[in-house]
């Protein structure tokens, strides 16, 4: 027969409300986990066919190119009374974000302007731009100058040219999506003759 004495029940009892508590506060530990990677993808490229050529920083003759730099998430929604998420946010800020433009060999690069942190640097054709930090569900947008070709002629059609565009090319930021860091937009005139 085995006895229990007060002490064992006390001491089993603090067990079991001990694996109580903290398995209350794992639950709600895990309703308050969200994932806080970011999401870095080209939100918007605008096709820039005829806009801006004669004008803009760059002058007469360079065409603008814009990228938009999109860090996709979600804020989120807290209630203060209850100290719970209405709404978990989702994402979080992204550092040393990295952008690549890839020019096609007619255009020749004029300049670029660049919002927020990012600063950008040209080489053979590549336009790479990095920021320091892009925070979660913020954007920047880099415009690219470009000249086109000298001999450009709008017959028999008006070429457009393709520039290619990738955030995070070395994939060196975690993200909670990896296959949506490209694009591509193009640039050229639209003759109306």
């Amino acid at each position: 027969m085995v006895m229990h004495t007060f002490h064992t029940l006390h001491r089993r009892g603090l067990v079991v409300g001990l694996l109580l508590v903290l398995g209350v506060l794992a639950w709600r530990g895990e309703v308050a986990a969200y994932d806080k990677r970011p999401d870095l993808q080209i939100w918007s490229i605008y096709d820039s066919s005829g806009a801006g050529y004669f004008g803009w920083p760059y002058g007469e003759g360079v065409m603008p190119f814009n990228a938009v730099v999109y860090n996709d998430g979600d804020l989120g929604e807290w209630d203060p009374d209850s100290r719970t998420w209405v709404v978990p946010p989702l994402g979080g800020p992204a550092y040393n974000v990295v952008v690549q433009f890839t020019l096609p060999s007619q255009l020749t690069f004029a300049g670029v302007i660049a919002s927020g942190s990012f600063t950008c640097v040209h080489n053979s054709g590549i336009v790479t731009c990095s920021g320091n930090r892009l925070g979660n569900a913020a954007s920047a947008t880099q415009a690219i100058a470009v000249h086109l070709p000298a001999n450009y002629e709008c017959f028999p059609i008006s070429p457009l040219y393709t520039i290619g565009v990738v955030v995070d090319s070395a994939n060196t930021i975690a993200e909670r999506l990896e296959n949506n860091n490209t694009g591509s937009g193009q640039v050229g005139i639209v003759c109306l003759n």
